[in-house]
């Protein structure tokens, strides 16, 4: 499986919904910070990118009495919500786009994602093509030679790794916005627009690892290209990554 995740911010995206034990309708809201449906803190530093899910799950046992669970299962790109009494809850905002509900329930322990998450990606074909590997920004190298010939150059003591890869095959459903279905809400061209290199995003797959990226300025712009020119269904993705490091 080929996995895209976005970070998310809460200072840009904040984060609420309202869920109902028994003790009253309230709203819920996740502490600031920033998140991820997996937690990229390994990699980035303590504290930043954590699991969304964790933090779900704090915000819930703050604001009742009874005892919560939010787990998310990336095999299956689904949240699950559990309560040790059955509730309700409303998720038709910010909070329920990005763990996947899409409306209101009630009467049950337990509920599970009924749509596919915001700020996630699910390649179709499940494996990246055109992969360069880990490899150094090239242009940090300066050098030339003396009057008497010698050479020599300047360099940084540490070159930032890049890692490129293309998405192949992906439905115009997938692609653009526009043509985004009820099931899978978020698209590429929503995955550019939030992003555009602010934030960190993980690219998991067979091939890349679980790499954890940040777009190169040059490629922060959704430019998706046909694989078969006049044909829509067939979209490729170039995507052109800093490597971060892998979880």
């Amino acid at each position: 499986m080929l996995r895209i995740e976005s970070g998310i911010n809460t200072t840009k995206v904040p984060l609420s919904g309202f869920f109902n034990d028994g003790s009253g309708n309230t709203e819920v809201s996740v502490a600031s910070g920033t998140y991820c449906h997996t937690d990229l803190s390994g990699v980035l530093g303590a504290g930043r990118y954590t699991s969304l899910a964790a933090a779900v799950e704090a915000a819930l046992n703050a604001a009742f009495a009874s005892s919560w669970t939010v787990v998310y299962d990336s095999a299956t790109s689904a949240y699950t919500i559990t309560c040790s009494v059955t509730f309700s809850y409303t998720l038709t905002n910010s909070l329920g786009l990005a763990l996947g509900f899409s409306g209101s329930d009630a009467g049950a322990l337990s509920y599970s994602s009924d749509v596919r998450p915001y700020y996630l990606i699910v390649g179709t074909i499940g494996e990246a093509s055109v992969v360069s590997d880990d490899r150094e920004q090239r242009g940090r190298v300066r050098g030339s030679v003396t009057e008497d010939g010698t050479p020599y150059n300047v360099a940084p003591v540490s070159i930032a790794k890049t890692l490129d890869f293309r998405v192949p095959l992906e439905p115009h459903s997938a692609t653009h916005k526009r043509k985004a279905t009820a099931s899978v809400p978020w698209t590429w061209e929503d995955f550019y627009e939030h992003d555009r290199g602010a934030e960190p995003f993980l690219a998991s797959s067979t091939a890349l690892g679980d790499a954890v990226l940040v777009m190169r300025p040059n490629a922060a712009q959704f430019f998706p290209r046909r694989e078969v020119q006049d044909f829509d269904d067939y979209w490729n993705v170039d995507i052109e990554g800093f490597l971060q490091g892998r979880l």
